[in-house]
C-alpha cells in the first residue's frame, strides 16, 4: 500500500483523473481531509512505484485542466459572438460575414497572446 497527500489548493478533478489513470496498476481511495486529500494506492499484482505514478499523473492531468480551463474563455468569447450574430430559423445554417470577422479577429488575439492551441481551433474552418 503507498499513500499521497496533497495538500489544500490540490485540483480535484486531476487527482480524481489521475487516479483513474493508475487503475490498472493499483486500486485507489481518494479521500478528503481538513488538510487537503488523500489518496491510498493498493497494488494490483507486483506494481511498484504507484505514488511516483500518480504524482506524475496528476501533474499531467493537472495541466490539462489548467489549459482547459484557459481556453474556455476563448470559446465562450466565440460562441456568443456566434449567437449574437447568428438570424434564427431555416437561414441559420451559417455564420453571417460581420460574426466571421469578429471571430477572425478574436482568434488573432489569442494567438498574439501566445494561447496554446491544442484542440485546433485557432484555425478557421475551409468550406
Amino acid at each position: 500500500m503507498e499513500r499521497v497527500r496533497l495538500k489544500a489548493g490540490y485540483d480535484l478533478a486531476a487527482a480524481l483523473g489521475a487516479a483513474y489513470g493508475v487503475s490498472e496498476e493499483a486500486y485507489g481511495l481518494v479521500e478528503k481531509d481538513g488538510r487537503g486529500l488523500r489518496v491510498t494506492l493498493w497494488p494490483r499484482g507486483r506494481s511498484r512505484g504507484l505514488a511516483a505514478a500518480f504524482r506524475k499523473a496528476y501533474a499531467e492531468q493537472k495541466a490539462l485542466w489548467l489549459r482547459a480551463r484557459r481556453e474556455a474563455g476563448l470559446r465562450r468569447r466565440i460562441l456568443q459572438e456566434d449567437a449574437r450574430e447568428r438570424p434564427s430559423g431555416p437561414e441559420a445554417s451559417s455564420l453571417s460575414p460581420a460574426a466571421a470577422a469578429r471571430i477572425r479577429v478574436l482568434l488573432e488575439e489569442a494567438e498574439r497572446e501566445g494561447q496554446p492551441d491544442p484542440l485546433g481551433i485557432l484555425k478557421p474552418w475551409k468550406r
